[in-house]
C-alpha cells in the first residue's frame, strides 16, 4: 500500500520555503517541522501505526540527522525533488506535488520510510505489504540463515532476503527496480530492504475446503503475491494511489471496525498443483502452482505459478477463474529430478 502525500514546504536538492537547502555537509537545514506542514491525509495514519514523533528544533539543532538513513541515500540527490518529514526516530520521503504528473499528485506516495527501531527502512512492496495486509507497528529485525533477516510486525512478519547480504540482491539490483511497478517486481519482488520471500499475517480467517470449515490462524503469502496486488493496483489506476483510493482495499482501511480487519482467505492443496486466494475488500488475488511432468517420468518438467486478481467463480474457495489481470510465472526443468530449473520471462495480460 502505497501511502498519500502532502503538501510540503522543505524540498530536497532546491531552495526551499521556510526550511531551507539540501547541503551534503550537514543536516542543519534540511527537513520540515511539524508546523510547516499542511494538507496531511494517509500520512497520519502513518505515523499513527509506526509511532513516529514530529522531530523539533532544539538551540538550532535537530535531534536526529535524516542524512544518516537509507532512504535518504536512496531517494535523495539534487535533482530529485523528494520531500520528507523529520522524526525523532526517523523519516518519511515522498515527492514535491507536481499536478502535472499522476505520480506526483494530491494522491502521491509516500516514497521510503527510515525507522530508526527496530532499524529497517520500508518502500515499494515493502512499505505497500506493511499496510495493505494491516501488520501494524515495527517490532523487531531477527537474522536467519542465508542473508535473510524477519522484520517483525504487531500483527505479522516480513520475510526478507537481505540487500548486500550473502546470498541476497546487490544494492544495485534493488536500485535498478526501485522505479518499477511492472511485471518484473512479481518475478523478483525487491524493495530497498531487498528481496521480499514472503508476508505471514496473524489471526487470518482461512477457509479450507478439504475440510468444508475456517480457521483462525496465520497465513502465509509470498512475496510475489504481495507484489502481484501491489502490481495491479498501479494497474487499475494507472499511477500512484493511496489508501483512499485503492483499487482493491486495504485491510487498513477498515482497521477499528471490529472483525472487519481480519484477512479472509483460502487454500487448497491437490496432488501436483495447490492454491490461494486473498478476499480484499473490493478484489479478490489468488495464487496457484501445478508442476507437470514427473511422477516417475524423467523426461522434461515445467512449474507453473500463475496470480489473478477478480471476481472468484466461488466465494467459497476464493480461487480467480475470471481474471480482469493474470500472469504467469514457468520455470523449466530438463528433467523432474533436477532441483534448479530455468526461470522463463513473466507472461502477463491486462497490466
Amino acid at each position: 500500500m502505497v501511502l498519500q502525500g502532502s503538501r510540503w514546504w522543505a524540498v530536497v536538492g532546491g531552495c526551499v520555503l521556510m526550511a531551507g537547502c539540501a547541503s551534503p555537509e550537514g543536516d542543519d537545514d534540511v527537513g520540515a517541522s511539524a508546523d510547516e506542514v499542511v494538507g496531511v491525509s494517509d500520512l497520519s495514519l502513518l505515523e499513527r501505526t509506526f509511532g513516529l514523533t514530529a522531530d523539533r528544533r532544539a538551540n538550532g539543532k535537530w535531534s536526529r540527522d535524516v542524512t544518516k538513513g537509507p532512504c535518504y541515500a536512496a531517494y535523495v540527490h539534487p535533482e530529485s525533488g523528494v520531500e520528507y518529514r523529520r522524526y525523532t526516530k526517523g523519516a518519511a520521503f515522498f515527492a514535491r506535488e507536481d499536478e502535472e504528473h499522476p505520480e506526483r499528485g494530491a494522491d502521491r506516495p509516500v516514497l521510503c520510510v527510515d525507522l530508526d527501531e527496530p532499524g529497517i527502512s520500508l518502500d515499494g512492496v515493502g512499505l505497500d505489504a506493511v499496510f495493505r495486509f494491516d501488520l501494524g507497528r515495527a517490532l523487531g529485525r531477527d537474522s536467519a540463515p542465508g542473508g535473510e533477516a524477519y522484520f517483525a510486525l504487531q500483527r505479522g512478519r516480513l520475510h526478507v532476503r537481505v540487500a548486500g547480504a550473502a546470498g541476497g540482491p546487490s544494492n544495485d539490483e534493488v536500485a535498478a527496480r526501485r522505479a518499477d511497478h511492472g511485471a518484473k517486481l512479481i518475478e523478483s519482488p525487491l524493495f530497498i530492504g531487498g528481496e521480499l520471500l514472503d508476508v505471514t499475517i496473524d489471526a487470518a480467517k482461512v477457509y479450507v475446503p478439504y475440510w468444508g470449515a475456517t480457521e483462525t490462524r496465520s497465513f502465509t503469502a509470498s512475496g510475489s503475491l504481495a507484489a502481484f496486488a501491489y502490481v495491479a493496483a498501479y494497474a487499475k489506476t494507472g499511477s500512484a494511489f493511496s489508501l483512499t483510493r485503492d483499487p482493491l482495499g486495504a485491510l487498513s482501511v477498515l482497521s477499528g471496525q471490529g472483525d472487519a480487519r481480519t484477512l479472509r482467505a483460502a487454500q487448497l492443496a491437490d496432488g501436483p498443483g495447490w492454491w490461494q486466494g486473498i478476499y480484499f475488500p473490493i478484489a479478490t488475488v489468488s495464487e496457484a502452482g501445478f508442476f507437470e511432468g514427473g511422477m516417475g517420468d524423467p523426461g522434461p518438467a515445467t512449474y507453473t505459478r500463475t496470480y489473478r486478481l477478480g471476481g472468484p467463480s466461488n466465494p467459497a474457495l476464493g480461487y480467480v477463474t475470471r481474471a480482469e489481470i493474470e500472469c504467469e510465472l514457468v520455470t523449466a526443468y530438463a528433467s523432474s529430478e533436477d532441483q534448479v530449473g530455468v526461470v522463463q520471462p513473466i507472461a502477463c495480460k491486462g497490466l
